[in-house]
């Protein structure tokens, strides 16, 4: 499982996943529906600027890492 996450400068999103590829549509995706919700329309969701962290059900993450 992983958890991803991508930052705006208004808005965070958050998704837990199977694959990171699952996570990282799922994100695109979430983008697209919020660009419509917004009415923002132009600005493109960048790959890059998703992190992917890989996640086990019980461990808790402290920025991204297990504690």
């Amino acid at each position: 499982m992983v958890l991803a996450t991508f930052q705006t400068r208004h808005f965070d999103f958050t998704v837990v996943a199977d694959t990171e590829q699952a996570a990282r549509e799922a994100l695109a995706q979430a983008w697209e529906k919020h660009c419509e919700q917004v009415r923002v329309f132009g600005v493109p969701f960048m790959q890059d600027d998703v992190n992917v962290y890989p996640v086990t059900p019980g461990v808790v993450l402290r920025d991204g890492r297990p504690i």
